[in-house]
């Protein structure tokens, strides 16, 4: 009786094992199951990550490997980051959509997004920002009876009939010596040029009574184009903002659109943005020269020094902060003005800007050639202090007529080591200081050329970087003023 009883409860006990192991099969079967039919989504809805930097993004639940499945990734702003098999890079700050669309058999199962933020840590450069709506905008002149202006749909709307001018205008507020960018949506249809200079539409400041009123930044397209200008506010407390068909000699027809008028404070610090342009050959059919390799290789070697050189030399008043060296291999063929610097510039010439600077906040330009010895020269071996006019806003330029081969890779100054072959880089650099200076307000400076009149005595080795060094931190040796601090800053443009 006893050994039935225990062959019972030993049968009893394999059912009750069996009836559990078929219980957990069919539960992971059925988990296994529900798994299979989930959706496919990817590892992350959203991703932010900085300029350079890349982040991996994965599908999970995908299809099983016996269907074929495919994945087509794309992003919808490839200036901002770009996506291969999913791993996401950082181009430029701003925002993209990253997306990958799932297929099998030939069939679209389904398309995945993630939106991306791309930040930029060396640029915290963010504009104050005010949209200037229409209503706000008074009709302030019309040079005749066939001009109509209207507001209409969120736009300002100027139609000349003729060849005329017509402008709007609103007054803001400012603070002194800030720097300011006014821009907006504009395109004109049916433009057709006057007598005169070729106009457009535009904005701008300045009072309609005055002639100049900076409009040389004209829109002639009939698709929308961003129309802008960068300026300072100077003395004022208080500027005229405008927005015209024509200007100034330079009227024209056709009907002008203008909306999202926007009107920004832009940030300014002592970093500026440098951008290095190396021209090797020049051959204007009368005088021809070129820097051999070598030559190239130096001027990039001295030139990895400049950073630490204005930073040291200044006290940390000035920095550089983005540096971008190229060289360009295109021969110049065209050089005017009295000293070989004045080269000729712009779209459709030998030296185009335009091309290095879309995109990108730069705050100076440099250009080298082979210009020493040309006849135009005079002597000179650099020329700075002037502006380029790209997109409404002014860039210092300078051009350095030779590669850097004078002064020596260790002169010494307060204590410190310098490359004295930038010295004629620094010269220039620093007549666009001065330049900058006298915009901010700051006018009580020596000149850049006073060095022996203020104490001060040339040797080669030093090639005057200790002259440079006391006119930057405002420490001159006979007490005249040097520069101030604030003659270093300089205004930060988002594209």
């Amino acid at each position: 009786m006893y050994a039935e009883n225990r062959m019972n409860k030993r049968r009893t006990g394999l059912f009750t094992f069996f009836l559990t192991v078929l219980g957990i099969f069919f539960l992971l079967a059925a988990d296994v199951e529900a798994k299979s039919a989930e959706k496919p989504k990817l590892s992350s809805s959203s991703l932010t990550i900085e300029v350079k930097k890349s982040k991996k993004l994965t599908v999970k639940n995908k299809p099983a490997k016996s269907v074929g499945a495919k994945y087509a990734w794309s992003s919808d702003n490839k200036k901002v980051a770009t996506v291969k098999s999913g791993k996401v890079t950082g181009i430029a700050a701003g925002k993209a959509n990253i997306k990958v669309k799932i297929t099998a058999d030939g069939k679209a199962i389904c398309t995945l997004k993630c939106k991306v933020k791309v930040t930029d840590k060396k640029s915290k450069h963010t504009p104050v920002t005010k949209k200037l709506k229409p209503g706000a905008w008074k009709a302030a002149y019309r040079r005749d009876g066939s001009v109509s202006m209207q507001k209409k749909k969120g736009m300002l709307v100027i139609r000349n009939k003729k060849a005329s001018i017509g402008m709007y205008t609103q007054t803001v507020s400012v603070k002194p010596y800030t720097d300011y960018r006014i821009r907006a949506n504009v395109r004109i249809d049916h433009y057709k040029k006057g007598s005169e200079n070729p106009g457009g539409v535009t904005v701008g400041y300045g009072d309609p009574s005055d002639p100049v009123c900076y409009e040389t930044d004209f829109v002639r397209s009939n698709k929308w184009t961003r129309s802008q200008v960068i300026f300072n506010s100077g003395k004022k407390k208080k500027i005229t903002l405008r927005v015209a068909n024509g200007g100034y000699m330079a009227v024209n027809r056709g009907t002008a659109y203008i909306k999202d008028i926007v009107f920004e404070e832009l940030p300014a610090d002592n970093k500026w943005n440098v951008l290095i342009l190396i021209y090797p050959k020049v051959n204007t059919g009368t005088f021809k020269a070129s820097f051999s390799g070598q030559d190239v290789a130096s001027i990039k070697s001295v030139l990895g020094g400049l950073p630490g050189t204005i930073d040291n030399l200044s006290g940390g008043r000035m920095k550089i902060g983005v540096m971008d060296t190229k060289v360009v291999n295109k021969t110049i063929k065209s050089v005017k003005g009295s000293y070989g610097g004045n080269l000729t510039l712009g779209p459709g010439n030998d030296i185009n800007f335009d091309t290095y600077l879309k995109g990108h906040d730069y705050n100076q330009i440099v250009v080298f050639a082979p210009l020493a010895k040309s006849p135009l020269n005079n002597n000179w071996y650099g020329l700075g202090g002037t502006t380029y006019r790209y997109k409404g806003r002014e860039i210092y330029y300078c051009i350095i007529n030779d590669s850097l081969c004078y002064g020596s890779p260790a002169a010494e100054v307060h204590g410190k080591t310098y490359d004295s072959r930038l010295a004629v880089l620094t010269h220039e650099l620093l007549h666009c200081v001065e330049t900058n200076s006298r915009k901010l307000g700051w006018k009580g400076f020596e000149a850049l050329h006073d060095a022996e009149k203020n104490g001060y005595v040339y040797n080669y080795d030093l090639q005057w970087l200790d002259w440079y060094s006391d006119l930057m931190r405002d420490k001159i040796k006979s007490g005249r003023r040097g520069f101030a601090r604030k003659s270093f800053r300089v205004p930060h443009v988002p594209d």
